[in-house]
């Protein structure tokens, strides 16, 4: 877990300093700074988990090596979510953002093993409808809608 934690710290400080220096070329100054703020906020977020999977690992002095075994499981749930993820960036435009929110969640709730089913749809419903109602009304985004 220790390499895997520091992969993916520097990974997403990679990932972080293109977006933060991708924000520099927008021609509005006022819109640079949301990109700004977050790249900024996940950059020192991955070199605080860069650093303590460090200290980590020098505390334990490989002690700990070979306790440490990989769950599989969790990485093919984290492979499905991915997956999904892909296939919903791709469905929304044709599905619209509220049937597809809905069906993405209840999915994702599922993969994860959430059990009860009455809270799923009340999540998945009412995560979609918050997100709907922030996106049009408060920030005025236009959603994806169905194209047929």
């Amino acid at each position: 877990m220790k390499v895997q934690n520091r992969l993916y710290a520097i990974f997403m400080i990679l990932i972080s300093l293109f977006f933060y220096l991708y924000s520099f070329k927008f021609m509005d100054p006022d819109a640079s700074t949301w990109p700004k703020l977050f790249s900024f906020i996940l950059i020192v977020l991955s070199i605080g988990l860069l650093i303590t999977s460090i200290k980590k690992d020098n505390n334990n002095d490989n002690a700990d090596n070979n306790n440490e075994k990989i769950n599989y499981k969790n990485n093919k749930d984290i492979l499905y979510v991915a997956l999904l993820t892909i296939l919903y960036l791709i469905t929304i435009n044709i599905t619209g953002f509220l049937i597809t929110t809905v069906i993405f969640i209840l999915l994702i709730l599922w993969i994860l093993k959430y059990k009860n089913i009455i809270g799923s749809l009340s999540i998945s419903f009412g995560t979609t409808i918050i997100l709907s109602l922030i996106f049009q009304y408060v920030l005025g985004v236009p959603l994806p809608e169905i194209l047929f």
